[in-house]
């Protein structure tokens, strides 16, 4: 199959989700372009880039010019570009565009040509509010299968947008993908219909995460916390320091050090409040790291700390369970199907670091039970998680939305 993969950055160093399932759709043999709204600001890359050649797949699509002299001027070069190269494609687009009673798109008629260009079997969009743009791609190519995968955090976009925002998006896509049952939950609470949606989870491959199956393998006695997120309100990165506070209190016989990986906006009021908090010589901030750097980091780490306040997933979980490192995590959102409650993770009401601090004193104080609670989550994430079954069950979905929608000429 041909399959173009739209998303909004490309490559984003936390959206490892979409990297895996790229890599595992050219693994399979499939033709996939990938179309990114936005250049990336990261300067780290996944190694995966440059091994697979992504950033030669990728297609950034023309910002809009304000000046609508400029648009006309830069549209009639476009249109006889494609009057010559894909006239066809030019001219279903023009079709749609000026016959609908909304002003010409311009932005539609930029990003449909080189999109439709491709030629498709399936348009896969990456976040609903992107959907939100690329729906009326399925109407000017109705045999094309068009699928929208929403990851979470995209649902606010429509509580905030009001009833109608995704009304678009979900009557014409021939398949709705949420990253969790939590994610279907409120897409059905949205108005997504529920023959069309189904969960399907991003996953991780267990194998490039080498399981750590007891302590780690140093001798410094000292005990190494490690998050892995991006230093953002919806992550809470506050409640973490605050729950390091109050382990390093509770537990004063034990060199406690807390490794902080990711960058973000937070970064300087959390360096100013490590060192509010009399911390500042406990903590770690080790900035953004390729995938590389995050696996030596849970290597050595004794728990892995998540303190979001949203979270509808969390692919980091995966990985933290992959290599065997015990969890310590809120309640919230798609956590609780992440990981195993009470088995590989201990989970705590959003926002109380002293209940953060009590479960990570419970790991510190008994090794064996961070060692079963490792093992647990390895077994889960090979059993759920796995990316290459994922990845296979992937294929079948576009298979099946592609035969229905020739079928039934939608």
């Amino acid at each position: 199959m041909r399959i173009a993969v739209i998303v909004s950055t490309f490559p984003k160093l936390s959206e490892t989700f979409i990297l895996n399932q790229i890599t595992g759709l050219l693994k399979r043999g499939h033709t996939v372009r990938i179309f990114s709204r936005y250049h990336p600001q990261e300067r780290v890359l996944h190694s995966e880039v440059a091994e697979y050649e992504l950033l030669e797949r990728t297609v950034y699509l023309p910002t809009v010019p304000v000046s609508k002299w400029v648009c006309r001027f830069k549209a009639v070069g476009w249109l006889l570009r494609f009057l010559f190269t894909h006239p066809v494609v030019l001219f279903r687009v023009l079709r749609y565009l000026l016959s609908r009673q909304e002003p010409f798109s311009y932005l539609l008629f930029f990003h449909s040509l080189p999109i439709l260009s491709f030629r498709p079997d399936v348009i896969h969009v990456h976040f609903g509010n992107n959907g939100t743009f690329y729906w009326p791609l399925k109407i000017i190519q109705p045999k094309t299968a068009f699928l929208t995968m929403f990851h979470g955090h995209d649902l606010l976009l429509g509580l905030e947008g009001g009833a109608d925002y995704y009304r678009q998006v979900f009557g014409f896509a021939d398949k709705i993908l949420a990253n969790s049952e939590f994610t279907r939950q409120r897409l059905l609470e949205q108005g997504a219909p529920v023959e069309r949606l189904c969960v399907h989870y991003v996953g991780i491959e267990p194998a490039r995460f080498a399981f750590r199956d007891g302590p780690p393998a140093r001798s410094d006695g000292i005990f190494r916390v490690l998050t892995v997120c991006r230093l953002c309100e919806q992550k809470r990165p506050d409640v973490a320091l605050q729950a390091i506070q109050h382990l390093i209190e509770k537990i004063s016989s034990v060199r406690v050090v807390y490794h902080l990986v990711g960058d973000g906006p937070l970064r300087a009021q959390l360096e100013e409040l490590a060192e509010t908090l009399g911390i500042k010589n406990r903590i770690v901030f080790e900035g953004a790291l390729e995938q590389k750097g995050v696996l030596e980091r849970l290597h050595q780490a004794d728990v892995f700390l998540l303190t979001s306040r949203d979270e509808w997933l969390g692919v980091v979980l995966l990985e933290a369970q992959a290599a065997g490192v015990p969890i310590v995590a809120t309640n919230v959102g798609g956590i609780p199907e992440a990981v195993l409650p009470g088995r590989s993770a201990i989970l705590v009401p959003v926002g109380d670091a002293e209940a953060a601090a009590r479960a990570m004193a419970e790991l510190l104080q008994d090794p064996q039970k961070r060692i079963q609670m490792g093992q647990e989550g390895r077994k889960y994430v090979e059993e759920r998680y796995d990316v290459d079954m994922l990845n296979d069950k992937l294929v079948r979905i576009y298979s099946e939305a592609l035969q229905n929608c020739r079928r039934q000429g939608r």
